[in-house]
């Protein structure tokens, strides 16, 4: 297993890049903004790398970062998405706001990266939400936002705050994380929705 590469770009095209280390010229399949992002860079860059073994052949898909790699492995355990799939989802969706959208189950925001329809979203929710691991969720939230996700209200003012903020247009993850950060006990809705839209705007 490659786990990563360093090294220079040589040059890319649509869907892959070129990185030479030592003389060999790595072809890797990646997202267009990584791909833009490293050839940005262009010297001594790092890419981490997963290794796709399939009847047809042997290719490399890599990502800038390793929390992406990590993410990119508990993607493609999930029924109905494969590497390529993976791939298109980390690059239409930072790691952060993804993460966000599976602990909340926001199968809207899911559903509408290119080509994850709502059936593969939910299925994505069901088989990850209580896989993800205490590193990635600790990664993109504090740890009151983690309580908050969590325990998501299902009444209350808070649980009307949030949608009353999805009404408005924003995603379910938007408003969970906003009316999280702005809530204190005793707030009607109204300060809290006024208080949660001060923050996102």
């Amino acid at each position: 297993m490659i786990e990563f590469i360093k090294g220079n770009v040589e040059y890319f095209d649509k869907g892959y890049i070129v990185v030479s280390c030592n003389d060999i010229g790595y072809r890797i399949t990646a997202g267009e903004k990584t791909i833009s992002s490293l050839a940005a860079k262009k010297d001594n860059v790092t890419v981490f790398t997963y290794m796709s073994v399939r009847d047809d052949g042997i290719s490399l898909m890599g990502f800038e970062t390793k929390r992406q790699l990590s993410m990119f492995y508990s993607l493609i355990n999930v029924t109905g998405i494969g590497p390529k799939m993976a791939v298109n989802i980390i690059d239409n969706c930072d790691i952060s706001s993804l993460v966000t959208a599976i602990v909340s189950s926001d199968i809207t925001t899911l559903s509408k990266i290119p080509g994850l329809g709502k059936k593969t979203a939910q299925r994505l929710v069901l088989e990850l939400k209580d896989k993800l691991t205490t590193e990635e969720i600790a990664d993109s939230f504090t740890q009151g936002e983690i309580e908050d996700l969590i325990n998501i209200p299902e009444k209350g003012v808070k649980a009307d705050a949030i949608e009353a903020l999805e009404s408005l247009g924003y995603s379910r993850s938007e408003a969970l994380k906003a009316v999280a950060a702005v809530y204190n006990e005793g707030d009607s809705v109204e300060k809290t929705i006024k208080a949660a839209l001060r923050k996102m705007i």
